[in-house]
């Protein structure tokens, strides 16, 4: 059986830079060529769920798996033959590790892969591997405190060679999120912290531990529901999505404290952005690049007065409590335009309307108005022009997700992310046009 669409095929074709990428898009191919390798000795299946892809120079996979000892995470990786120097490097250190690590090196395709927790890049979390290193972990991250060694742990995200985010459960009962970076990572959100205060009247995980030698943080939990989490409740949407709008608006309210030095995240130009996607999808190229055109200047258009925005604002970054709702993972918190926090959650609103994750209809544009209502009732002001512009500025950057996220359809909803864009900038140009007649 074909595991691939017509389109992956496609992309895999152009792409003859990249040797293994149909090894890592085709997880039995996959599995096939690791099981004689102990690290992947007893998994007796992958399953492809998310892939950070640079065409030309590499892919990024990221594979659930079952095995005898239960369900946990793997990735593989695919270098060009130009970048056979990163292999080597891959190679020498799995040499230095001493069978530390879990990571297999399949020299013939170009690829890497290895067995979570051994990681390339987040090396510190090699040391979930057992109870005795663990132990030794949390006690370093939580400055000696009894509580936590031999707490359970749940694995709330993993991205591969950039962070892994857990949740602690002390035998007590208390919890508290863990997050292990990158050392850049780690760097940058150290100058950053130094440079904004907690934020009064808003809801936010204080940091509880650290240890700068494992790249680590810890944070209070906030006990609750997501936004996203909760949208399927009709009779919540509204007060919810309101909720949510005066949540942000206090955000932005906060005094910018010092300077926020390397504080943006390094993300490609909207310009790249788009020529990837025409890699992905070439009948798409016109329009892509027409829109990073008309919206790459959003990012030097700074406003007058710049806000404490949060960075990556959307549902699930709003945690529905008992009292004040919460708002975590400040990782991206940097001085910017409200609008793009405003528009970020918007964005995602009308991705996940696209695809069907959430359905739409006559209840969408309440719940967006509620937003914007619970924002403006906190004080928050906005120009609608500008917002609609940077919603289709994120709806551009989100379109590679359902590619990323493998979605079986991710062309059809990378097209309709595209046209939804085009379409937001058009009827305004319209409504200019005739606001000037």
């Amino acid at each position: 059986m074909n595991p691939f669409s017509t389109e992956d095929l496609e992309v895999i074709e152009r792409d003859q830079a990249l040797p293994g990428l149909r090894v890592v898009l085709d997880s039995d191919r996959l599995l096939q060529l690791l099981k004689d390798h102990a690290p992947f000795a007893d998994i007796t299946s992958l399953k492809l769920d998310y892939v950070r892809y640079k065409p030309g120079m590499n892919c990024l996979a990221r594979y659930r798996i079952a095995s005898e000892s239960g369900p946990a995470w793997a990735y593989a990786k695919a270098f060009s033959e130009q970048s056979s120097a990163k292999l080597d490097k891959v190679e020498q250190r799995l040499d230095d590790s001493d069978g530390h690590g879990a990571g297999v090196v399949l020299r013939s395709q170009g690829v890497f892969a290895s067995v979570f927790p051994y990681d390339f890049k987040l090396r510190s979390i090699a040391r979930l591997a057992n109870k005795e290193s663990r132990d030794r972990l949390y006690r370093r991250l939580f400055d000696e405190h009894k509580r936590w060694p031999g707490s359970g742990a749940v694995i709330l995200n993993y991205k591969p060679e950039r962070r892994l985010v857990m949740r602690l459960e002390a035998r007590d009962g208390a919890m508290a999120t863990v997050k292990c970076y990158t050392g850049r990572e780690y760097a940058r959100l150290a100058a950053i912290r130094k440079s904004h205060k907690r934020i009064a009247d808003v809801v936010t995980p204080a940091q509880i531990g650290q240890s700068r030698k494992h790249y680590c943080r810890a944070f209070d939990w906030i006990g609750g529901d997501t936004l996203r989490a909760r949208a399927h409740q009709e009779a919540f949407a509204l007060q919810d999505h309101r909720a949510a709008g005066e949540l942000i608006a206090g955000f932005h309210r906060a005094p910018l404290v010092g300077d926020f030095p390397d504080s943006q995240v390094a993300a490609p130009s909207l310009y790249s952005l788009a020529q990837q996607l025409a890699f992905l999808l070439p009948e798409i190229e016109a329009d892509a690049v027409s829109l990073a055109q008309d919206l790459e200047g959003l990012e030097q258009d700074s406003p007058s007065r710049p806000r404490l925005i949060h960075g990556d604002f959307y549902d699930k970054q709003v945690i529905i409590t008992g009292h004040a709702p919460g708002l975590i993972d400040l990782d991206c918190a940097r001085p910017g335009d409200i609008h793009q926090d405003l528009a970020c959650f918007l964005a995602h609103r009308e991705r996940h309307i696209l695809s069907g994750v959430i359905s739409g209809g006559a209840m969408d544009s309440g719940i967006a108005e509620a937003f914007l209502d619970g924002y403006r009732k906190a004080g928050g002001e906005f120009s609608q022009d500008r917002l609609e512009q940077w919603v289709a500025w994120h709806l551009l950057r989100l379109s590679h997700h359902p590619f990323r996220d493998r979605s079986p359809d991710w062309p059809d909803q990378t097209h309709a992310m595209v046209a939804r864009a085009l379409q937001l900038l058009q009827t305004q140009s319209n409504q200019q046009m005739t606001a000037m007649v």
